[in-house]
Order: C-alpha cells, then sequence, then structure tokens
C-alpha cells in the first residue's frame, strides 16, 4: 500500500493518469489483487480538480496467468523429459531394422532371429516408456494422482538396464546391477522408474569406450 501511495502522489503531483495494481485482504482473510485506474479531470476552466477512474478485481485472471505460466513450465519439462527419453530407444529401434533391411537375404536365419527378437524386446520397451510418460504427463496437469506402491527395486533396474543394453552395446559398455541393501520400495512405479533410466542412460554417454556402468 505505501508503494501505491507514493505512486500516487507522484502521479497527482504530475498530474498524470495512474494505474497500480494493489493485494488486499478482505474481511474474509482472502487476499484478493485488484487494478487501480485513474484519470486525470479536468473542470471547464481547465484546472485540475482531481481523477476519474475505477477499480477491478483481476484476482481470477491472475491466477489464471499463473496456470498458464504453470501449464507451459510443465509442457517445456515435458518435452525436455520425452526427448531424452526417447531418443535412445527410438535410435536403437532405427539401426535394428536398417540391420535387416541390409541383411535381409543374406544373413544365417538364427543371426535375423536374434536381431527380430531385439527388435521386439526394444519396440516393446519404447511403448512401456511412452505409457509411463503419458501418464507422467497426466499427472503434471492434475489429471490423475499418485499411485505409490511397493515394488522390488532389484526388478526394475534389470528392466531399466535391459532397456538401455542397446546404447551400452554401441560403445561396448558393460552394465552391472548391484546386490545392495535396497530390496522393496514404495512409490509411483512409473514415475519412479524415469530416475534411474535417465542416471544411467547419462552415464553411459560420459563413459569411455570398453568401460562398466553400474546401479
Amino acid at each position: 500500500v505505501s508503494r501505491f501511495i507514493s505512486q500516487y502522489l507522484t502521479c497527482f503531483n504530475l498530474r498524470r493518469p495512474i494505474e497500480a495494481i494493489i493485494r488486499l485482504r478482505n474481511k474474509h482473510g482472502d487476499y484478493r489483487i485488484l487494478q487501480l485506474l485513474g484519470h486525470p479531470y479536468h473542470d471547464s476552466e481547465n484546472t485540475f480538480s482531481g481523477y476519474i477512474g475505477g477499480c477491478n478485481d483481476i484476482t481470477d485472471i491472475k491466477m489464471n496467468e499463473d496456470r498458464l505460466k504453470d501449464m507451459n513450465s510443465m509442457k517445456s519439462k515435458l518435452f525436455g523429459v520425452i526427448s531424452h527419453d526417447l531418443k535412445v530407444p527410438m535410435s536403437n529401434i532405427i539401426g535394428l531394422v536398417d540391420i535387416l533391411k541390409k541383411n535381409y537375404g543374406k544373413a544365417q536365419p538364427e543371426v535375423i532371429e536374434k536381431v527380430v527378437e531385439k527388435l521386439d524386446s526394444s519396440a516393446r520397451t519404447t511403448f512401456n516408456l511412452v505409457q509411463s510418460l503419458l501418464e507422467w504427463s497426466r499427472s503434471q496437469q492434475d489429471r490423475i494422482a499418485m499411485k505409490p506402491v511397493s515394488f522390488d527395486f532389484n526388478l526394475v533396474g534389470k528392466e531399466v538396464l535391459a532397456s538401455l543394453t542397446p546404447q551400452a552395446e554401441a560403445k561396448r559398455i558393460s552394465l552391472e546391477l548391484s546386490d545392495g541393501n535396497i530390496s522393496k520400495v514404495t512409490a509411483d512405479e512409473g514415475m519412479f522408474k524415469t530416475v534411474p533410466r535417465n542416471l544411467v542412460s547419462n552415464a553411459i554417454k560420459f563413459t569411455p569406450v570398453n568401460g562398466k556402468v553400474k546401479i
């Protein structure tokens, strides 16, 4: 309020229009955001006589603006997660398809079968990843709630390593899941998986060729 009064006095002395946004608490204890507008008024002799203006409650407008900012921030975060998490598995699928195209009709059936098995595994992993990302996206928009459950961390670790094996193999990096003290974890399983997946993916990215990544 003191800042508004100072602004008002400055405009008053200079006979300028005034526009200000202030936050006040009503008798119910709720804060409201008000927009104050005032235009200098001059009488018939062109003498300054004060201000003509009004006060608008713009609380809902400001709240919608804040929601829009949050949604834009969430959208940027979602695109970042998608580009990071989907790039590797999609690259694996493309690479396997290229191998099939180049060796179709030339390679031994058992070789083709092995490539198809890897392709099937990568496709299923990618599908599950997309499902997890969609659920995470909806949760960020308050469409669904988190669903904490108790699950085996080691199983999740094996699944994460399996999904990133093609990326590791490209650099001849070995992946290992250690026998730690953590067995059961209580969390939203789909959201939780993004954590070790991103950590291991980054570890593979920055580990030298013929190195090792261990969870």
